[in-house]
Order: structure tokens, then sequence, then C-alpha cells
């Protein structure tokens, strides 16, 4: 890499020796459009209130979006954030914003200490680097239905899968209270994958987003967050299926048809997606 940077590292034994990764992290973080984010996600990062999930595997660009829109925060608006990394990645400067930037294992034991204390902190903003259990999502989810603005990541195959997963780590006998609590503090789930371009250099953001709305608030204080994904296949605002992002880089010659199929939900979906999208283009051409 070429001048000085940050790094993000892991050194760890194996039956040879000792093995070393490392992952090279950008000094400038990458705004919405050169990440190929949605408008919208910049709104919800402006609201005052509310939990904002990014979901995704691993390695598929969730602290980078995060990131991006705590730097979205951090520009347009007045507010004391404070970030629980494990480790920090990107380095933010106080700008509009007070940002406090605060290292499991360096600042803190664990994400769920650095959550029980939070409150006397005075945070408006929320950050936490990974949702990893029930402790941490209890204080996310109060935190957001409490006046407070909540982003984190965590790990999940899609936007619906989120809740599930969410919902899972907490013991049956408290689910009911917290797909109430859930329902009501939700946002949005972004649910990302990073897709090889066409080209074969580079790789090109695939999405699906699952916003709040009566119909979305109902399904999860129901149980019924299963019937969400046949949703996502109607046109709804509020449900974006990852299909359609898909369709469109195919559509758009930015990722082969090939490719776009080992991220698909539904592969027929996406092929009656791709057969509308070319009726529209061939309807055009002949206007």
């Amino acid at each position: 890499v070429d001048g000085v940077g940050r790094f993000r590292c892991n050194l760890y034994r194996q039956h040879r020796g000792l093995t070393f990764t490392a992952r090279h992290v950008a000094d400038v973080i990458p705004t919405a459009a050169e990440l190929g984010l949605p408008g919208c996600l910049r709104e919800y990062a402006l609201k005052h209130q509310g939990l904002i999930l990014i979901t995704g595997t691993t390695g598929h660009g969730k602290s980078t979006t995060l990131a991006c829109l705590v730097d979205i925060i951090n520009r347009e608006r007045k507010a004391n954030i404070i970030s629980i990394e494990d480790p920090i990645e990107f380095a933010h400067q106080h700008k509009t914003s007070n940002i406090n930037q605060r290292e499991v294992g360096t600042d803190t034991r664990s994400y769920p200490e650095a959550l029980r204390h939070i409150f006397h902190q005075n945070p408006d903003v929320i950050v936490v680097g990974e949702l990893r259990d029930s402790e941490s999502f209890a204080t996310a989810i109060s935190a957001a239905g409490t006046g407070h603005l909540v982003l984190g990541t965590m790990h999940s195959m899609s936007a619906t899968a989120a809740i599930d997963r969410t919902l899972d780590s907490f013991p049956v006998g408290q689910q009911a209270q917290v797909r109430a609590q859930l329902a009501e503090a939700l946002l949005v789930v972004f649910s990302q994958r990073l897709v090889r371009r066409a080209t074969g250099t580079g790789r090109v953001l695939a999405w699906e987003r699952m916003s709040t709305s009566l119909r979305v608030r109902n399904a999860i204080r129901d149980g019924k967050v299963h019937l969400l994904r046949g949703m996502m296949q109607m046109n709804m605002e509020e449900l974006v299926s990852i299909d359609a992002t898909l369709a469109d880089l195919v559509a758009g010659g930015k990722v082969a048809y090939e490719e776009a199929l080992k991220y698909a939900d539904s592969p027929t979906y996406l092929d009656d997606l791709l057969k509308v999208r070319e009726a529209g283009e061939t309807a055009g051409g002949q206007l």
C-alpha cells in the first residue's frame, strides 16, 4: 500500500505456528455516493431517535457503511456521538458533532459493559460496532425507544433474518416483550452484499431494505416476519428485495448475471425483474 495508513490486524495460532492477517483501512471515509448507498439512508441517519441496523455477512462492507452514516451525522448535526467498536477502524474527527470512539479491550472490557454505563455519558447518538448478544440488543433497543438514535451492525443473511436473529438471542419468555419494543424502535434494516463487477475488477454494492411502517411493525409484533419476505416481491415502498437491486446492476451491465445468481434470494423473481427491465428498454427504443 502506498504511503502510511491504518490496518485492521489479527494474529492467531495454528498448527504450523503463527498466522497474521491485515486489512488496509482507508484514511478517508467514502461518501454515500461512492459506496452506492440509497439516499433514504441519509434521511434515517439524521433522525433523532430509533434503531438503524446494517446487516450482512463478513467482509461485505458493513463497517464502511456504518462509518459513512456516522460521518453524515458528524457533519450535518450537532450531537454527542459515542461509538463502541472492536476494533476502531475509521478514526472520526470532531466536526459539527462531538464524537467519542471507545475500543473494546482498550477503553472498555466488552460491548455489554460499555453499553451498561453509556446513559451516564449523555449520548445523543449511540454507535455499536457489532451487536452480538442479548444484553447488547436489549440496551440498543431500549436506548432507541427512549429518545436516542442507535446505529449498529450485525451478521445476518437478509433484512428479515436480522429480526429473527435479534429475537432468538433472548429467552423464549422475553421474546414477546422484545418484539413489541423492537417494532416501535426500528427505523430500518439495511442488508448488503458486495458483488464482483462484470469487468472482474472491484466490487459493487447490492442491497435490500426493510423500513418501518405499520405493516412492518405489525409483522414484527405478531411474530410474522417471515411474511415480509413474500411482500418484498410486491413493489412495496418500505420493502426492497436484494433481487431488485441485483436486477438493476445486471441490466446496467455492472454485474454479470451468473454473479448475481450467487446472491439472489429468489432466482425466479430475479429473472422476472430482468424480463420487465428488458421489455421496458425495448419499448423505450421503439418510441
